[in-house]
């Protein structure tokens, strides 16, 4: 993953204040993946532990993508809604209103 920061801000100061916040949206990421996988891990093996058997390659086609996509498509929902409310809160009003007293604090230009 990597972060960009805008090339106006070239205060050392200010940069890690916005470099910190932006890692923060980062280490969100990484919890909820990491916390997703392990859930979905049993989960998914619970679901697809069960053979399937089709009389045709055809049909097994024609049957596994929708029987597979209905799986795995409401955990992913599930997980990503975790994870859009906690990158919510980092940019959550007061969230930026610290990141703005930090700012703040920082030397003159």
């Amino acid at each position: 993953m990597k972060i960009y920061l805008a090339q106006e801000v070239t205060s050392s100061c200010r940069r890690q204040i916005i470099r910190e916040h932006e890692y923060a949206h980062v280490a969100a990421w990484k919890n909820h993946l990491r916390a997703g996988t392990r859930l979905l891990e049993n989960l998914w093996r619970t679901a697809f532990s069960e053979p399937r058997y089709y009389e045709s390659t055809m049909a097994a086609e024609q049957d596994l993508k929708p029987w597979v996509s209905s799986i795995i498509k409401p955990l992913e929902l599930r997980l990503f809604k975790g994870l859009n409310q906690a990158q919510r809160a980092i940019d959550a009003p007061m969230s930026y209103e610290r990141v703005e007293a930090k700012l703040r604090s920082c030397p003159p230009l």
